[in-house]
């Protein structure tokens, strides 16, 4: 019994269960043994923690982006004093370190990284134990309890459909939109009928079994009276009775938590990631990188599992006519009402059943909220021409300078004095608004703090859009009419990509923007100003366009958020130019232009900015709102609404649990596979193979279809096409002398290669596999490159124009694991195959068209200068393998002061000779050319 007792209170304990509960219970033990943790020997196994990690983040050169910690107003001291005074808290335990080493992509060749992982100093995540304090205790998950169930029953995976095949088209039937009525006419199909025969004769029998699936928690409703202003007079109050919808929050939390399907996705505890031994170069990616969930683990008992709860909310428009029903998911009274169950979990804690079968004591706390700036005052209770982040003065918020963040006890305190009648004169300068805030009684919730960057509305449509756009267009010399015909010329003459919209009839003429238009209108904007703009203005832009870049990274480190702050100088630095054209006379009043102060801030508290991209919601509005209320009768809407999302909740789940189920089976063989194996080995004492196994090399496969860096088609499309033709419709000039010299250099020349009259495969394109960075996506990105002839227009076809893309590749094969600038810029004239009457060679080939190495850089448009290569005044060109591609890229004309009006983008590649290489094609083209992967 004494092995279990606790060292600071001296109290007798049963086992190492109850110690640990004893610990959760204690505020003074639990202080005692955090103190003591600070000095504790690194756990065995892992890497001594000398230097120590900072447990919080180091600033970059500039420290203007970094606030505070997020929780800085929330109380941190230790136990009470005798005397009852709150000691101060405890210096920041030290953290444990261990290295894992990943292999990811470093510039052009990939050595390996090697990540250092610091555990939060104590105990944390873990599981419930029993009482012998060692064996976990488990909960059957959701799925596992249905696939025992059917396994008793003798019932298939898939019942109650009759057969996988049925499922599949059940679900198809059921979410393509189409109405009862349509799905019970094609059930009656003949072909339907005496073919398939499925088991459902009719829709409400297809739905009758759809609704036997497992679901989620199940949808309350409830009638709340809600008071108002009248629409034409605001001195009028309007009361209205109405229905709101909701689910149990805690027990969505357990759904998804215990779902086997997000097992290998879930994080239990928080983690520090550092690229160093030495522990200064942190890295930041998901959540539990962060700063704010390493804080939230210390204000709970040892051992607890943080929850990290997200919301989101926005208004959405239901109806496409008459524009009369609008969808307030979440407003005061209904949250409250809504997160009534997470504020008591949140304080007690609650029994959490995990993918892994594991029970723990999961606390789920609001972590951060993803709304557009309207919305986030309105949860926050301050006006919207104040920033719901920080007290910063509305006359003040251009300024490159951090206010001091909002703080909830004294915001809270304010606006009860305001209601008591008291008329705080903080109320105004707070510019806060009167509400009673849903998040007042949320355990360790800085709703302040919560608030995430809007990637949508901030910048992609606030900043670059509805102010960079119309400020830099008014730069360019001329009226205005002026001034935007030649920026549309720009973009109608920017040569096209696959991956690139080509604005034809140039920007001014789009009446109707969405968020995809903005990001490829960026991709092109900074260049197509270049020869136009004066030189601030183009830096102005610039620090826009990167800042906008750089908060895209799916992996943010200490280095690249420096790069983000700097950006974010390089345009307060040149803002003024727009006050000195007269284009404007201030920038006091953009609240998105302040916004962007909070973004490193935010990064290092929450993880990178793409898991709260308010085109998340955005996107949801459709699933969620639009097609059930499209898919009612719209009289009493809400409730089929429900009834709409509850169906299609099942089949996401039952689809979810068919492969787990095909996992698990799969996993299973090889098990057994692997046990028959080794049986085997024990049984003979070696491996058991005494005879030598034949392989049969002619069904082996070339090294071109296991190449994984490229894809391209089976059969060539074009299977007879002439030199003469690759000359004259491909460009390929002096094609046999190329050819000659490719074969020269594989020691391949046939002794008859003048008098060979062969016709040469053709293909349109090639895909290449771009490999991952951990700043843009965690699998290889396909990239199309294509070299197609123009076709002529004929019959009721237009013309095809020609495409024949610029690329990044290599002069020579020796050149491959080699650094970023002994990539070449390059187009790609034509792609074929060999013909057997050269010589056999397994990969296809590519005629490319060479320009200059990447020598000479732009410093105002941070671009490299792209001119083309000459040989003996003849366009420097060369076969290569396709594999001595890396990627296509994209080039931006130099313009003149005045574009040429006979330029178009079919022809500017063969007129212009001076180019930029546009870094902003891609991210990972971004991530590649500014030279950030580190």
């Amino acid at each position: 019994m004494s092995s279990h007792g606790c060292p600071y209170c001296g109290r007798k304990l049963g086992s190492a269960g109850s110690l640990k509960s004893h610990y959760a219970q204690s505020v003074n033990c639990r202080y005692f043994l955090r103190q003591e943790a600070q000095n504790a020997p690194p756990s065995p196994g892992r890497v001594p923690s000398s230097p120590s990690p900072p447990s919080s983040p180091s600033p970059p050169s500039s420290p203007s982006l970094l606030g505070p910690s997020p929780f800085s107003d929330v109380d941190m001291a230790g136990p009470p004093s005798p005397d009852g005074h709150a000691q101060p808290p405890p210096e920041p335990p030290r953290p444990s370190r261990r290295h894992v080493e990943i292999v990811e992509e470093e510039d052009i060749d990939a050595p390996g990284t090697t990540r250092y992982y610091c555990d939060y100093p104590e105990p944390a995540g873990c599981y419930l134990t029993e009482d012998d304090g060692e064996t976990p205790i488990k909960e059957t998950t959701a799925f596992e309890g249905l696939r025992d169930a059917q396994h008793e029953a003798g019932l298939p995976p898939w019942h109650p459909f009759d057969s996988e095949k049925e499922w599949g088209l059940g679900k198809w039937l059921a979410e393509s939109g189409v109405s009862q009525a349509r799905i019970n006419q094609f059930l009656k199909l003949d072909i339907i009928k005496e073919n398939i025969q499925p088991s459902f004769h009719n829709a409400r029998a297809l739905y009758q079994k759809i609704d036997t699936l497992p679901t989620g928690p199940k949808w309350n409703c409830e009638v709340l009276e809600i008071t108002g202003d009248e629409l034409d007079n605001h001195s009028k109050k309007k009361t209205e009775n109405v229905h709101f919808w909701h689910r149990n929050c805690v027990e969505a939390i357990k759904t998804i938590i215990a779902n086997p399907a997000f097992k290998n996705h879930l994080r239990y505890a928080p983690e520090q990631v550092y690229l160093d031994e030495q522990c200064t170069k942190r890295e930041y990616v998901e959540m539990w990188t962060g700063d704010t969930w390493w804080e939230l683990q210390g204000k709970l008992p040892v051992g607890a599992t943080v929850v990290p709860v997200i919301l989101a909310s926005d208004k959405t428009q239901l109806s496409t006519f008459s524009g009369d029903k609008q969808a307030w998911p979440f407003f005061h009274d209904c949250m409250r009402k809504l997160l009534a169950p997470m504020k008591t979990a949140g304080n007690d804690g609650v029994e959490l059943p995990c993918a892994d079968q594991k029970v723990r004591n999961g606390f789920p706390i609001l972590a951060a909220y993803l709304a557009d700036h309207p919305e986030q005052c309105l949860v926050s209770g301050c006006r919207e021409s104040f920033c719901p982040e920080c007290k910063v003065d509305p006359k003040k918020r251009a300024a490159p300078d951090l206010s001091p963040d909002r703080i909830v006890i004294e915001t809270l305190d304010i606006l009860q004095r305001n209601a008591d009648g008291k008329a705080p004169k903080k109320f105004e300068d707070l510019g806060l608004r009167q509400c009673d805030p849903f998040w007042k009684d949320l355990p360790h919730a800085n709703i302040f703090k919560c608030f995430t960057p809007d990637l949508l509305h901030q910048l992609h449509k606030g900043m670059f859009k509805d102010h960079v756009v119309s400020w830099a267009t008014s730069s360019i010399d001329g009226t205005k009419k002026e001034s935007e015909a030649e920026l549309d010329e720009r973009f109608k003459v920017m040569p096209d990509h696959p991956q690139l919209r080509h604005f034809k009839r140039g920007i001014s003429l789009v009446s109707q923007w969405t968020g995809n238009e903005y990001k490829h209108m960026e991709k092109v904007f900074l260049g197509a100003l270049n020869g136009t703009a004066e030189t601030r203005v183009v830096l102005a832009v610039r620090g826009i366009v990167d800042f906008i870049s750089y908060s895209h990274f799916e992996a943010q480190t200490d280095d690249s958020l420096a790069l983000l702050h700097e950006s974010w100088t390089l345009f307060h630095t040149n803002k003024d130019v727009f006050i000195d054209l007269e284009i404007r006379t201030d920038f006091d009043g953009i609240p998105k232009l302040h916004k962007m102060i909070h973004y490193i801030a935010s990064i290092r508290a929450l993880g990178v900015t793409s898991g709260y991209n308010t085109e998340i919601p955005e996107r949801l509005h459709i699933d969620y709102a639009k097609l059930p209320y499209r898919a009612s009768n719209h009289q009493n809407y809400t409730s089929q609404m429900a009834s709409w999302l509850r169906r299609r909740e099942s089949l996401a789940n039952f689809d979810l649990y068919l492969k787990w189920v095909a996992e698990v089976e799969l996993s299973v063989e090889d098990e057994d596979q692997e046990d028959d194996e080794a049986n085997d080995e024990d049984e003979s004492g070696r491996q058991a193979a005494a005879d030598p196994v034949e392989t049969d090399t002619d069904d082996a496969p070339s090294p071109s279809a296991v190449d994984a860096r490229y894809m391209i088609a089976k059969r060539a499309p074009f299977p007879s096409v002439s030199v003469h033709s690759l000359e004259a419709d491909f460009g390929a000039n002096d094609f046999l002398f190329h050819l000659h010299n490719f074969l020269a250099a594989n020691s391949m020349v046939p002794n008859n290669f003048n008098d060979i009259s062969a016709t040469f495969s053709v293909y349109k394109r090639v895909r290449i596999k771009i490999p991952t960075v951990v700043q843009v996506s965690l699998h290889d990105i396909d990239d199309v490159v294509r070299a197609t002839r123009p076709i002529e227009a004929r019959a009721l076809k237009h013309r095809v124009p020609a495409h024949f893309d610029t690329i990044l590749g290599y002069l020579k094969e020796t050149d491959r694991p080699t650094k970023r600038l002994r990539l070449v810029p390059g187009r790609i004239r034509a792609i074929f195959a060999l013909p057997i009457e050269y010589g056999e060679y397994s990969v296809p080939l590519a005629y490319i068209e060479w320009f200059r190495p990447l020598n000479s850089f732009d410093k105002t448009l941070a671009m490299f200068k792209v001119t083309p290569a000459f040989r003996q005044q003849a366009r420097h060109a060369s076969i290569v393998p396709i594999t001595q591609i890396n990627r296509s890229c994209h080039l931006i004309p130099k313009f003149p002061p005045k574009v040429d009006r006979t330029l178009t983008a079919d022809d500017v590649l063969e007129r212009v000779t001076e180019f930029y290489l546009n870094p902003y094609l891609r991210h990972i083209d971004f991530v590649l050319l500014r030279g950030v992967r580190k």
